[in-house]
């Protein structure tokens, strides 16, 4: 929503969560977008060990907040920071705690 970039999360078994920056543009050296070749450029803007099989990740609907869930339970709350960097900043639990 408003971004000149697409944020790309994938879901690994390998363990990780990665997220990816996709920037997509117009060939400089044309003069025109109908002559010019449509260019991708991808950059890794996170990647997080899982230390389990990951998943599934989801966007919020504003593309702001990726939250992942695996094999062990847990759910896991992703944002970026101020410095444009993803860390994790929740992890919630489905098991009740006892008192």
């Amino acid at each position: 929503m408003g971004r000149s970039y697409h944020l790309i999360a994938t879901a690994c078994k390998d363990g990780f969560v990665r997220i990816f920056k996709l920037v997509e543009y117009f060939n400089k050296y044309k003069k025109s977008p109908e002559e010019g070749s449509l260019r991708f450029e991808l950059e890794t803007l996170g990647e997080f060990d899982y230390e389990t099989e990951v998943w599934r990740v989801q966007w919020n609907s504003t593309g702001t907040i990726l939250s992942s869930c695996g094999d062990d339970g847990l759910v896991r709350l992703y944002k970026c920071n101020y410095a444009n960097k993803f860390q994790c900043m929740s992890v919630i639990s489905a098991e009740a705690s006892k008192p």
